[in-house]
């Protein structure tokens, strides 16, 4: 049995914790918000581990986003493990919240209570998050603990019923000496520290990101002044890319353009393209809206394969010969009126096309 130690930079949060254990009065929800990867979901282990000794106890349920594939649910570690790829967003589900129910239906096995995580509780869906309701209001002998960002991605009703303890994101200084002793190579790219922002985590995940990212897709967006043929190639390397990479890969070009520019006007294209895919929409008309709204962008992305950089041949792909890539080329070159002022213009047509498909 290995010892798990508490989060590091989280002495405040823990302390909260440990008090409530030692004069045994653990509410019964928790909420845990806080930036991903700075401690929240160790803390929950470091918890289950204090009251079990034990991670997997028959007393605790560990319940995470789930994503369909093939008629059949799996977690990103599931899917990770059977070489799937991620093409729609994770949610939690109401059989996922009538587990628990199942569980508080019988009294804990072993333990004086029981305890229950639901990490990413903010993806849980409208029918999930009501009968979650139902169960805080009787949780019986059980703690519960919801995990998610922000309290306000919550119902209402459901953050009155729990206790919140805040997880702050960790200085510079600690940042580094966590990435120093987990991922030691990361040191050498201090974008990827910055984009993580105070989290070790997100850190790591940003590094194992980028070596999922094939060699290509790096240069080609490494390099500026990109022709639209180009756009539409690479467009169609990112959608075969698993949903929650696409994510990630937005948000770090995203965080690279605020860093060059600070471009109130790129940074809401970057806002717009992330509500279309988090709504399932074509996420290839997006990346080619994106790519295309931005042709002289130049980014930075860690290449985990050194070789010099070279320009994206500029021939017409192979998709051009479907009828996918005939709407999307119509949609890029349809003519557009003078940009309007704020945040408006060419880019915004682009993306009011995706809502119209």
């Amino acid at each position: 049995m290995s010892l798990i130690n508490p989060p590091i930079g989280q002495s405040m949060a823990i302390a909260q914790l440990e008090v409530a254990i030692t004069q045994n009065r653990l509410a019964s929800a928790y909420l845990f918000t806080g930036f991903d990867g700075i401690g929240r979901k160790l803390a929950a282990q470091w918890l289950s581990h204090q009251l079990f000794q034990d991670t997997s106890h028959p007393d605790m349920l560990w319940i995470e986003p789930t994503f369909t594939k093939d008629g059949q649910q799996y977690t990103y570690s599931e899917a990770e493990q059977h070489g799937l790829t991620a093409k729609s967003r994770s949610q939690i589900r109401i059989e996922q919240i009538r587990q628990i129910t199942t569980l508080l239906q019988q009294s804990p096995l072993l333990a004086s209570r029981s305890l229950i995580v639901i990490d990413g509780a903010e993806t849980m869906t409208e029918a999930a998050a009501n009968a979650l309701l139902k169960v805080l209001e009787e949780p019986g002998r059980a703690t519960l603990i919801l995990i998610a960002p922000t309290s306000n991605h919550l119902l209402p009703t459901i953050r009155s019923r729990c206790q919140t303890i805040r997880f702050k994101r960790l200085t510079d200084e600690l940042v580094t000496q966590v990435v120093q002793k987990l991922c030691p190579e990361l040191i050498e790219h201090p974008d990827v520290i910055r984009f993580a922002q105070g989290s070790p985590g997100r850190a790591i995940a940003a590094w194992k990101n980028a070596q999922q990212i094939p060699t290509a897709v790096i240069h080609a967006l490494n390099w500026s002044d990109r022709p639209i043929w180009d756009c539409l190639s690479l467009s169609q390397q990112i959608h075969a890319l698993d949903f929650s990479l696409q994510l990630w890969l937005l948000n770090f070009l995203q965080f690279q353009s605020w860093q060059q520019s600070h471009c109130s006007r790129i940074f809401h294209q970057f806002e717009q393209a992330r509500t279309y895919l988090s709504q399932n929409s074509q996420a290839q008309l997006v990346w080619v809206c994106l790519l295309t709204s931005l042709p002289k962008t130049q980014w930075q992305l860690p290449a985990v394969i050194c070789s010099p950089c070279q320009p994206p041949s500029s021939q017409l792909p192979s998709l051009l010969e479907s009828e996918v890539a005939t709407e999307l080329v119509d949609v890029v070159q349809q003519p557009t009126a003078e940009p309007p002022t704020g945040l408006g213009g060419r880019q915004t047509d682009l993306f009011e096309a995706i809502a119209l498909n």
